[in-house]
């Protein structure tokens, strides 16, 4: 029972040192995740930490110039499971490392990212994995640069710059491209987001490649680099299904515009796939559960997460000193029940 008048105090790291047994300074390295103190000395720093519920000052830590234990994550959004599990895993590997993860989220707007880039470097964050509204924007890019901390890019073009972790768009979309050509499709339409994003460029070259091994001309006509926004989908998709001659299968390039294609579909008395052909790109509830399933694009967001913060860790911790890393996560086309030959009259 507390002593009226008398106040609950934080433990400090004067605490921790003496539980563990140890000098201030000894505790402080530990505590700041510096490599010069023994493994055993390290435990029992981090038994008392655990004992006393010990939690540093990151604003203490930062202000004296020492790390602040803190990752910056940068994503367009988490609107989609894709990128919600991607950040679950994310963050449980640096929390199992000792880290905060500062999660923001730019939604394709330039000068909200720039701000994102000032919020960071007045929290003195370790390190940040960024995932750009545009990796062709070489004024961000060198803002993100002059950060002077570890960077990972996240589905970026320009590797060379930093530790990345990319997505095969290109080969995925290939093949979903060359599954609906063997169906018998050649009208077909291709919806992503703009171009100054590593995504949407790859999965224009996938599809590209998949008409020039089948020795036929791209349908320029049919392709739509609008946005990757869902809100806009259900436009695009009608404004193709409107066309005299409409594509007879769909390709979509973009995780969040499932939904608004379904609609579009449905809006004009469609059915799927007898009338319209539907690929999607992204695991999600929607994909699996609707009538029918559809054949989609998927990738291990999951997996993608914990390499980031591996690439981050070791960085952070001085394990790599060589050039930039490349990671390349493979996607893979599903098949299910939403793609068939094209209608015998088309």
């Amino acid at each position: 029972m507390n002593v009226p008048g008398s106040k609950l105090r934080k433990p400090t790291i004067r605490d921790v040192a003496t539980r563990a047994g140890v000098s201030v300074g000894t505790t402080s390295r530990v505590i700041n995740g510096l490599t010069n103190v023994g493994p055993e000395i390290r435990r029992r720093v981090q038994q008392a930490i655990d004992e006393l519920g010990f939690e540093p000052n990151a604003v203490a830590q930062s202000m004296r110039g020492g790390p602040t234990r803190s990752i910056g994550l940068v994503l367009r959004d988490i609107v989609n499971s894709n990128f919600a599990g991607m950040v679950r895993s994310t963050q449980q590997s640096f929390q199992d490392a000792g880290y905060t993860l500062l999660l923001a989220c730019h939604g394709g707007d330039r000068k909200r990212e720039l701000d994102i880039i000032r919020t960071f470097r007045k929290r003195r964050v370790d390190g940040v994995i960024v995932g750009t509204y545009s990796d062709e924007d070489s004024e961000v890019a060198d803002c993100w640069s002059a950060l002077g901390i570890p960077i990972v890019l996240y589905d970026q073009e320009k590797p060379d710059q930093a530790d990345s972790v990319r997505i095969s768009h290109a080969s995925a979309i290939a093949e979903a491209t060359r599954h609906l050509l063997g169906l018998g499709h050649k009208r077909i339409g291709f919806l992503t987001g703009p171009l100054v994003t590593y995504p949407a460029r790859s999965r224009l070259a996938g599809f590209r490649r998949a008409f020039a091994d089948f020795c036929l001309d791209v349908p320029e006509r049919y392709i739509s680099t609008e946005s990757f926004d869902g809100t806009l989908t259900f436009g695009e998709v009608t404004r193709l299904l409107e066309l005299e001659d409409p594509p007879t299968a769909l390709l979509l390039g973009g995780i969040e515009m499932l939904p608004g294609a379904i609609k579009a579909i449905r809006a004009r008395g469609l059915t799927i796939p007898r009338d319209v052909s539907l690929v999607g790109i992204g695991e999600s509830d929607l994909s699996v559960l609707t009538t029918p399933p559809i054949t989609t694009i998927r990738w291990n967001s999951l997996e993608i997460g914990y390499q980031m913060a591996r690439l981050m860790l070791e960085r952070l911790r001085g394990d790599v000193i060589a050039r930039p890393r490349r990671l390349m996560c493979e996607a893979e086309l599903v098949l299910r029940e939403s793609t068939a030959p094209p209608p015998s009259h088309s």
